[in-house]
């Protein structure tokens, strides 16, 4: 291919995109060793996007050692320089936010970036973190309803649910509950359990 023979010619922009077409499989081959080889040097060169697809192959020992500090390191780099890995760098950072000896804080500016690109998901995950107080995140309830109404805009039922919920009980946001409640209906009509249950127990009270 054009990226290939670039590749060759030490282009790093040529690399990045070769290495990229390997990592997923883009064109018909797929080959992560073989990636992870071609994408080292554009990401030295401080690549973002080259580092943003590396760093999951290290997250996930996909072609290559797993090592999830080394793969952390790819993803902020890709986060900070380009802005082109910040949820999957938010997510990495914090895999189990229910779990009771997560701490979620690190992940919160990266998923929060995320959003502001319109990855509704990193909205849910932000605006779940910051609204529940989950992971010992500091609880933002305003900072969760401006994420989660991002994430809702996006079509993510789990943004909807939860802002859905705080309008409710005018949790960060002006109570409004006919609203919310349509909000939690809608997210229940996409099969997303959680905004079921949530709409039962509001029925029950």
């Amino acid at each position: 291919t054009l990226a290939q023979r670039g590749c060759k010619l030490g282009g790093h922009t040529a690399c990045t995109t070769y290495g990229s077409a390997l990592a997923t499989g883009t064109g018909g081959h797929k080959d992560t060793a073989e990636a992870a080889k071609v994408l080292e040097a554009p990401c030295s060169a401080g690549i973002a996007e080259a580092c943003a697809v590396l760093g999951p192959l290290y997250r996930d020992g996909d072609g290559v050692p797993r090592d999830k500090k080394r793969a952390v390191g790819l993803l902020r780099i890709g986060c900070e320089r380009g802005g082109v890995s910040c949820g999957v760098f938010g997510a990495t950072l914090c895999p189990r936010p229910g779990d009771p000896d997560a701490d979620c804080r690190q992940a919160i500016d990266p998923l929060s970036r995320a959003c502001e690109q319109k990855e509704g998901h990193t909205c849910a995950l932000a605006g779940i973190l910051l609204g529940l107080g989950l992971a010992r995140v500091d609880r933002d309830p305003t900072e969760a309803v401006r994420l989660v109404s991002i994430g809702c805009e996006a079509g993510m039922p789990s943004a909807c649910s939860l802002l859905g919920e705080m309008m409710v009980h005018g949790d960060g946001v002006r109570q409004d509950v006919p609203k919310g409640v349509s909000l939690i209906q809608d997210a229940c009509r996409t099969g997303y359990a959680p905004a079921c249950e949530t709409e039962t127990r509001l029925m029950d009270r």
